[in-house]
């Protein structure tokens, strides 16, 4: 074989490996997309999830603020909503609070009362603020359906004020909970002429 074949033959292994590389490095740039892209997918799929999940949370599974009677679904999930509380209050006709601190006194334990100016700055101050819940005690439900209407306007504002994300009013009820108010609904509702009823 002569030079010029030689270098000819060489040449073209030359340009045929650089074709060849050149298509290689095409491919893994081409797959370095694909993974990109790919992950890119994943990471919008896992932020809808997340938002799809909050979205959820906030129609609070589902219910309407209304009188749950204990034989239903609705009493339960509102059961399994309070218990994921960052906070839970009690308060009764007197709007005085209980945060589930108490007095020993002989053999039994007395929870202590507290007016809403007392327990502000504590309230505001608590690092953990998803969600806070407030119980009324039958000293205001047993009241007509304007005045537990108007305590549960008060509370609102009272409680919208903490820097909760969440806010929620509950009520006791003979037989079932009263969902009074939810600031993931974004509603305020007294319905006792229901819960009469359906006693």
């Amino acid at each position: 074989m002569n030079t010029n074949s030689a270098t000819i033959l060489y040449g073209i292994h030359n340009i045929s490996s650089a074709s060849r590389f050149k298509e290689h490095w095409e491919v893994e740039e081409d797959l370095l997309c694909i993974s990109t892209l790919l992950q890119r997918v994943i990471r919008l799929l896992l932020i809808l999830g997340a938002l799809l999940s909050f979205s959820q949370a906030l129609r609070a599974n589902g219910l309407e603020l209304r009188y749950y009677t204990a034989d239903e679904d609705g009493c339960r999930e509102v059961f399994k909503i309070i218990s994921r509380a960052d906070r839970k209050l009690e308060c009764d006709g007197g709007m005085k609070f209980t945060i589930g601190i108490g007095r020993v006194i002989g053999n039994s334990s007395q929870l202590i009362k507290f007016d809403f100016d007392e327990i502000m700055p504590f309230l505001i101050k608590e690092k953990h603020k998803d969600m806070l819940v407030v119980w009324l005690g039958l000293g205001i439900m047993a009241n007509d359906d304007t005045t537990v209407r108007e305590s549960v306007r008060k509370l609102s504002e009272m409680m919208n004020s903490l820097g909760y994300k969440r806010v929620i009013i509950i009520g006791a009820g003979g037989g079932g909970v009263h969902y009074l108010a939810d600031t993931a609904i974004g509603q305020t509702k007294t319905n006792k002429n229901k819960a009469k009823s359906k006693k």
